[in-house]
């Protein structure tokens, strides 16, 4: 294939490569072409295989102006989605953003070791006579005072002594386990995309910690007896990269993307232009008596757009379970008056022929939207009313 030469893939590797991409839906066979030698990819993000690091774009990125800087960006966008969702190890079958393999689990924990450091246990003892504040609990209970006048007087007492081990094993694990983070990253090429600090630590060998079943024993047991939350999401994070290391073992394919950017589109959109679809109506720019109407259970955009009755013979009638459900509704101001906007995030690439913009069916339902809401709307006196479709440039 011209794509694996270009990758300088041949052989037995550029059939794994092939073999592998087409297995997790990355790349798919181009339909209308019946050779089947044609390809697309349906994948944003990075694959790394072997030596090899292919940059996946999104559809909308047309020109070769400073690609690097594009795509941390885009590197960047993906990973607050995946954390804002709590994306974890899914994959293309599941219809959602491919986050899986080591590479996806390290970049995890390097963040998580940016923002709060090494795991620790915090170890406390009570010390006769030490220095700090005294704990007169402990001192009243256990020592016995001298009289004074029927004053009780101490001449000794107890203080609190506390540590943070970093000796233990899982510290020391947690930082094995940083190092192998690293030097994934530096190994591939890639440190420098998702703009991250690599830390450089001292580390045990591999052979301290033992074979990955103990090492996975010993992470369980610690999350028994383990109740602060970030820890124990740590220590999930972790079990996941030894139990992702294990499973990928003989592979040498990294994948970091999402096989549907349309639904990172739709979530930037929501997030720049301020989605008010769950907003309480009363933290709408609208006045108490536009929304007294609607506002007893503190009811939300979401909420008015009415589910459909089915009026059937002999039987009561009935609400149906769904319902409409625009992408992205909001309020604005523009020259002092007041608008109501319909958004619909459609990830095409934009040209003027009709054949690649939105078709008549999706006209059709940003018009039911607008039905849903207009007795809403009529009652708070909402004129200004937009439809608009958001489609991705690079402008």
């Amino acid at each position: 294939m011209i794509l694996l030469k270009k990758f300088g893939l041949h052989n037995e590797s550029g059939e794994e490569l092939l073999s592998l991409l087409l297995s997790y839906g990355i790349l798919n066979p181009v339909k209308k072409n019946p050779s089947g030698k044609f390809f697309k990819f349906s994948f944003v993000g990075i694959i790394v295989f072997d030596t090899v690091a292919i940059h996946s774009f999104p559809k909308y990125i047309k020109s070769t102006d400073a690609p690097d800087t594009k795509f941390t960006q885009i590197l960047k966008v993906i990973r607050r989605y995946n954390h804002k969702k709590q994306v974890r190890c899914l994959t293309a079958d599941e219809n959602e953003s491919v986050e899986f393999s080591l590479l996806a689990e390290a970049i995890l924990l390097l963040d998580d070791y940016a923002e709060h450091g090494l795991y620790s246990n915090s170890i406390h003892k009570y010390i006769r006579n030490g220095d700090g504040e005294i704990i007169w609990d402990k001192t009243i209970s256990d020592i016995e005072p001298f009289f004074y006048n029927s004053m009780p007087l101490y001449m000794e007492f107890y203080t609190r002594y506390s540590h943070n081990d970093e000796q233990s094993y899982i510290p020391r694990l947690h930082k094995h386990i940083l190092m192998e983070c690293s030097k994934l990253l530096e190994n591939s090429g890639i440190a420098s995309l998702f703009d991250v600090n690599l830390p450089y630590l001292d580390d045990d060998s591999s052979e301290y910690f033992g074979p990955d079943d103990y090492i996975l024993q010993k992470l369980h047991s610690e999350l028994d007896i383990q109740f602060d939350s970030r820890k124990q999401e740590l220590l999930h994070a972790l079990v996941r990269f030894i139990e992702c290391k294990e499973s990928n073992f003989a592979q040498s394919l990294h994948i970091y993307g999402t096989t549907a950017f349309e639904h990172v589109w739709e979530a930037v959109c929501a997030e720049s232009l301020g989605n008010q679809l769950h907003t309480p109506l009363t933290e709408l720019p609208l006045s108490v008596e536009q929304v007294s109407t609607y506002s007893s259970h503190d009811a939300t955009l979401m909420e008015i757009i009415k589910k459909p009755v089915w009026h059937l013979s002999d039987i009561q009638p009935f609400a149906g379970a769904g319902t409409l459900k625009p992408d992205m509704v909001t309020f604005c101001k523009y020259n002092n008056e007041l608008y109501f906007i319909i958004f619909d995030a459609k990830y095409y690439t934009f040209f003027t022929s009709a054949g690649k913009l939105p078709g008549i069916e999706d006209i059709d339902k940003q018009y039911l939207y607008h039905l849903a809401f207009k007795k809403f709307l009529n009652t708070c006196g909402i004129c200004n009313i937009r439809n608009i479709f958001l489609l991705p440039t690079e402008g």
